[in-house]
């Protein structure tokens, strides 16, 4: 692959990431008591893969 296709590979795998953390940051404060512990989920869940994919850049943008 190509140096600019590995960059928009990485752009659009954090952009989802920071999607998925955003989406259960808005979960938490704007869905109420009987969704917490789905927006707790999706909170760690984004927050992993955002931590993964800024350590694992190198990997996909050499």
């Amino acid at each position: 692959m190509s140096t600019m296709a590995d960059r928009w590979r990485w752009i659009l795998a954090i952009g989802f990431s920071a999607f998925v953390l955003f989406g259960g940051l808005v979960l938490l404060f704007r869905g109420g008591p009987d969704y917490e512990f789905l927006a707790w989920i999706l909170i760690v869940i984004g927050g992993l893969a955002v931590v993964v994919n800024v350590v694992m850049r190198d990997r996909f943008v050499p």
